[in-house]
């Protein structure tokens, strides 16, 4: 028994069990046919058709398990190859991944550098994109995937929207800061001091929830607004203030740097487009994205201040 004899026996059938037609459509003749029938009955050892009536040949019992079975190993054998193919396609490519400005991505994705050894064929390549941009860095396919908060996506219905974690959100100033040396330092502490936030109206949410925030605990902050986050960097990391941030920025662990816990949260999560056709994305997403919330990743929890343990916090910021 070969492939060959199983095509023309399902062609056979497909075709009513018209010899002729059958014939017609595998290119041979329908004595060659009839001869590769014959064969094929003989190998199984049983009779396929029951041809008693030459014009209304019909399948036996035994030939109609045989067509239901080799009519399945058909299209499981399709769809495995498919599934080949895919991972073929799969394990080469390029994922492009837009994150907010100073996110640390290898802690917010831990997997990436399993991915990497696995499959050292597709290309990550990770860009910093400000908040007033990343939305529109998914909508026009600049990128296939964005690591974000939820707000600049607010509104987008044609997103798949995947929760990674909550990064807690904290208090960040200088080791140059007058209030540096304090001991027992907290977040009250900063009533009187500059709090930067960034300028663009993509922020005023957020900032916005960072002043209800500062009044909830019994002060209005003296917000101080810059362009871009490079000079907020610049003023904090001189003493001149802080400045409200989430404990996932690479800059918090910075030696320039402290920072005081506090009690909220932001939520992060992996956003793309629903049509997104890219097949190293999907590979990507299920290796390093997985199926559903996770935990925060290990070593968000150091800091040089007192404050709750990460993931003790419930609330969200923004």
């Amino acid at each position: 028994m070969n492939d060959l004899q199983i095509r023309y026996f399902l062609e056979l059938v497909n075709n009513g069990i018209s010899f002729t037609k059958a014939a017609q459509a595998v290119y041979i003749s329908q004595p060659a046919l009839s001869k590769h029938i014959r064969n094929l009955e003989q190998e199984l050892g049983v009779k396929l058709f029951d041809t008693a009536n030459r014009s209304q040949a019909k399948l036996t019992p035994a030939g109609t398990l045989f067509y239901q079975f080799f009519s399945r190993s058909k299209a499981d054998l399709k769809n495995i190859t498919d599934q080949a193919k895919l991972l073929e396609s799969q394990s080469r490519g390029k994922v492009l991944i837009a994150g907010l400005e100073l996110w640390d991505m290898g802690t917010i994705l831990p997997e990436i550098s399993t991915f990497y050894a696995a499959y050292p064929n597709i290309d990550i390549s990770f860009t910093w994109v400000e908040i007033r941009s990343i939305r529109n860095s998914i909508i026009d396919n600049s990128y296939d995937l964005a690591i974000s908060t939820r707000l600049p996506f607010e509104g987008l219905e044609n997103v798949f929207r995947r929760h990674l974690y909550d990064s807690p959100m904290v208090c960040l100033y200088s080791k140059n800061h007058p209030l540096a040396s304090k001991e027992h330092l907290q977040f009250s502490d900063f009533k009187d001091a500059a709090f930067f936030e960034l300028e663009n109206e993509a922020n005023t949410v957020i900032r916005q929830n960072h002043e209800a925030y500062c009044r909830a605990r019994g002060f209005t902050p003296n917000i101080r607004l810059k362009p871009n986050l490079d000079s907020i960097v610049l003023a904090i990391e001189s003493g001149c203030g802080g400045m409200i941030f989430d404990q996932a920025a690479h800059i918090v662990n910075h030696s320039s740097f402290r920072y005081i816990v506090l009690e909220e949260s932001v939520p992060i999560f992996a956003i793309w487009k629903q049509d997104n056709q890219n097949p190293a994305l999907e590979l990507f997403i299920r290796e390093c994205v997985g199926e559903g919330p996770q935990g925060a990743p290990p070593g968000l929890a150091s800091g040089s201040a007192p404050g709750p343990a990460p993931g003790s916090a419930t609330n969200h910021i923004v």
